[in-house]
């Protein structure tokens, strides 16, 4: 080999090393802007819609995680029948847990961790980091390998920011129950545990959000017609009821459409979309009040 072809083989082994260094040096002084990326990216799937992709990821990290009876809760792709959804909803509203539902949720998430701990040798970062592992290109993976415990700390760390508030919410909701309710909220969550998991919780909350608005709007409509029985006509505002402030929103945290009429009020809900008309979870959902009845 001439000496030009060694000094430019030399120089490009260099240029590599160097390369390489800032690239773990990346890893090792930022590993939780690494980890960001990684949640950026799965996040981008699912609002991209490349719900095929996650799909394919959950069912590979059940069959390979997963040491115990199926199904896996931890990456659950069992969805509950339409009629296991109703059930299920209906007996959320009758234990009061319906309007509540993203807190109950956390809690229900909590339970179905406990529970899937049993099933798994290592934790929910660990096996994800492994499954999105396959899909990098080729230095992003060595340079994982060489900063694994920094990468996995700050998934953590990211997760446990991103879950603190709802954790220490659903925590002293729960504790705040009483023994019975306790068990009723327990009992029903081991009943139902793939439909209180995601994907289940994902199609409940749609049902949940029309059946919030509908109790949500009859609520209000007892109290405009208790106001219009004692003051012989209907508020200007809804905020005059003096009612919970989380009344005035519907299932959406939208503010309901409030218009009196010559013959008493009209109380509507715009649906998912916040736009009049639609269709499905779109549709309005309307209460039309009258002194004389309610509609």
């Amino acid at each position: 080999m001439s000496m030009r072809k060694l000094t430019t083989a030399v120089l490009a082994l260099v240029l590599l090393a160097a390369i390489s260094m800032v690239g773990y040096a990346r890893f090792v002084f930022s590993p939780r802007e690494f980890a960001q990326e990684l949640q950026s990216s799965l996040i981008e799937q699912v609002l991209q819609g490349q719900t095929g992709q996650l799909t394919r990821l959950s069912e590979k990290l059940a069959d390979q995680t997963h040491q115990g009876p199926k199904p896996c809760l931890r990456y659950s792709q069992q969805a509950p029948s339409e009629e296991e959804l109703s059930v299920v909803v209906e007996e959320l509203f009758a234990l009061g847990l319906g309007e509540d539902f993203i807190l109950w949720v956390s809690q229900f998430g909590a339970w179905a961790e406990e529970h899937e701990e049993q099933f798994h040798r290592h934790s929910r970062e660990e096996e994800v980091l492994d499954a999105i592992g396959e899909s990098l290109g080729l230095f992003d993976r060595i340079m994982v390998i060489l900063a694994r415990d920094r990468v996995l700390e700050a998934l953590t760390q990211l997760r446990s920011e991103a879950t603190a508030d709802l954790t220490k919410r659903h925590q002293k909701k729960f504790s705040l129950q009483s023994p019975d309710r306790q068990k009723a909220i327990k009992d029903l969550w081991n009943r139902n545990k793939t439909t209180l998991t995601f994907p289940g919780f994902v199609r409940i909350s749609d049902r949940l959000k029309v059946k919030t608005t509908e109790a949500r709007l009859d609520k209000l409509a007892r109290s405009l017609l208790q106001w219009a029985s004692a003051k012989n006509s209907f508020p200007k505002d809804l905020e005059e009821l003096g009612t919970p402030e989380e009344w005035l929103k519907d299932g959406w945290h939208l503010n309901y459409d409030y218009q009196r009429t010559p013959t008493g009020a009209r109380l509507s809900s715009l649906g998912a979309d916040g736009i009049r008309g639609g269709q499905d979870l779109d549709a309005d959902i309307v209460r039309n009040i009258e002194t004389s009845r309610e509609q």
